[in-house]
């Protein structure tokens, strides 16, 4: 189900967990076609990536995912689709490698940044309407603070001014909260923290609701073209953290329950 994390049977083999493919470049045969359509160049055409994706796309309720070589090199795919005199209104306080490179990005690329208070729903929603920005980002729950914003009505609001929302969800997971079924654009993980779980590797998720929009495109294309891709070592890491994810949340937010009523 959900929390299988790319489990099952490898054809050609039997083999029940799936084999680490190092090849950068694939066979042709002698009219020059490729031996296998799916396999032309590992920047793209690497299948652990595209197993953890497929199994993102499913716990998110999406309809397609991108895998990153980290957190920071998603993030950066799915800001750099603002152009040059764009808008960005991001939440205030979340994860400063998110907010300093924004700063740097922003005052680069000529883009116009706007932070402000997420937890405020009607102030946040007001600046919005106030900036018309191009993409809103929001990280529900913030890092470090846990700061929550009400993802639904700012993606409405987000949606009338014609506005792309982003959602970093890395603290929460799949398992807790899906924010493209309220309404996000895109989802973002920095995979390094829980989806991976054991420290061990460097990774970022993408997955969008709507496939044929113009912002996945240009995320597709910006992980196939500038390369920011994952290797088949981590993959395999990474689809093995994903195994255990349901238990290791359970385990967390039983964790986390148990501090709470001690304080309390």
């Amino acid at each position: 189900g959900r929390g299988h994390g790319g489990g099952g049977v490898d054809p050609a083999t039997g083999a029940v967990v799936p084999p680490i493919h190092t090849a950068t470049t694939f066979a042709r045969d002698a009219d020059y076609r490729l031996t296998s359509a799916a396999h032309l160049y590992s920047r793209d055409d690497s299948d652990l990536p595209r197993q953890i994706e497929s199994l993102m796309v499913r716990l998110e309720n999406g309809a397609d995912s991108r895998v990153f070589a980290s957190g920071m090199a998603a993030v950066a795919a799915v800001l750099r689709s603002v152009r040059p005199g764009g808008t960005i209104v991001a939440q205030a306080g979340i994860y400063w490698g998110t907010t300093s490179w924004l700063r740097k990005h922003c005052a680069h690329a000529g883009i116009a940044l706007i932070e402000a208070d997420a937890s405020d729903t009607a102030r946040f929603c007001e600046t919005l309407r106030e900036t018309g920005p191009n993409l809103v980002l929001l990280e529900v729950p913030s890092n470090p603070w846990l700061t929550v914003a009400d993802i639904a009505p700012i993606a409405e609001t987000a949606h009338g001014l014609k506005a792309v929302l982003v959602v970093d969800a890395t603290a929460a997971t799949p398992l807790l909260m899906r924010p493209l079924d309220l309404g996000a654009d895109l989802v973002l993980h920095s995979a390094t923290k829980a989806l991976n779980g054991h420290s061990d590797v460097l990774a970022g998720i993408v997955t969008c609701r709507d496939a044929d929009s113009d912002v996945w495109r240009f995320i597709r294309e910006e992980r196939h073209d500038s390369g920011a891709v994952l290797g088949p070592f981590e993959a395999y890491l990474l689809l093995r953290g994903l195994r255990t994810l349901s238990l290791r949340m359970e385990r967390m937010c039983a964790n986390a329950q148990a501090v709470a009523e001690m304080l309390a």
